[in-house]
């Protein structure tokens, strides 16, 4: 098949990533003729929309959606990887804050978030001639609660690597063995989940989050969280890593991080929890 992708064997030998997984997965995206691919700039999306460039060429496109929930560090991000990879990429503005049901912040928040986001991008697909959107759901999502899974399944999203049996471990093997250059970027989830439930969420807000966050990465924290409740932050690092926190978190820091608008800070003695977004 000359459309067949070439993957390291090796590599599949380490992970006993199985030649089915891998041939369904390259059909799934053959049969498609011409895909979009909603790519938020994470692994799995993006070696998603790289295997669509690479079988289907100029028949793919990776969308990926800007807005008040996504820092704009990670957009950029997603853009140059785009750009590295040679794959056909477009931004779309999509604003979420005009949403009530978003921004009330129910537990359907994410749902209607995520159908939000994939009307706008499919809609966007489709004015382009392609029919099929796309996105980096992979089978070990399926097993998590998550409401935006609703709205994929209902808008018709096509999740790929979760109907070949692909789960994260092997996204990231197959991710390095084609070098994508994120393949071991840690998970992200959106800056609205760093919000209280049924508390409201704002621009302001968002932009503290985002803030917090950037600060501490900038100071070596990789995995992390700022959760928002009120004006107080709940800082989440790997537990191990909490030491460093503390020896960070000097007058100078706390500082910083009042001027992003907490009033309170606060250390999560039980860690980053990566379940809770």
């Amino acid at each position: 098949m000359v459309w067949s992708v070439t993957f390291p064997r090796l590599c599949l030998i380490q992970m006993k990533i199985s030649a089915s997984k891998l041939r369904r997965l390259e059909r799934l995206i053959h049969d498609q003729r011409r895909l979009a691919v909603a790519c938020s700039g994470g692994v799995d999306s993006t070696l998603v929309a790289f295997l669509a460039h690479r079988i289907l060429g100029e028949n793919s496109l990776a969308l990926t959606a800007v807005t008040e929930f996504v820092p704009e560090a990670h957009v950029k991000a997603a853009g140059k990887i785009c750009r590295q990879l040679k794959i056909p990429h477009n931004l779309l503005q999509i604003p979420l804050l005009k949403t009530a049901q978003i921004t009330a912040n129910t537990a359907l928040r994410c749902y209607y978030c995520k159908r939000s986001i994939m009307q706008r991008i499919l809609r966007e697909a489709r004015r382009q001639g392609f029919k099929t959107l796309a996105d980096g759901t992979n089978r070990d999502d399926l097993r998590e609660a998550r409401p935006g899974e609703k709205a994929l399944q209902e808008l018709k999203v096509s999740s790929p690597l979760a109907e070949a049996g692909i789960g994260k471990a092997e996204v990231r093997v197959l991710a390095r063995s084609f070098g994508l250059p994120n393949w071991q970027a840690p998970s992200y989830s959106c800056l609205a989940t760093r919000i209280r439930l049924k508390e409201e969420i704002t621009r302001e807000k968002l932009k503290m989050v985002e803030s917090a966050e950037r600060l501490l990465s900038e100071s070596d924290f990789q995995y992390l969280r700022v959760r928002l409740s009120e004006k107080t932050a709940r800082i989440e690092v790997e537990r191990n890593r909490i030491p460093l926190l503390v020896k960070k978190m000097d007058e100078k820091m706390l500082k910083k991080l009042k001027q992003a608008g907490f009033q309170t800070v606060c250390i999560d003695l039980e860690g980053y929890r990566r379940q809770e977004g």
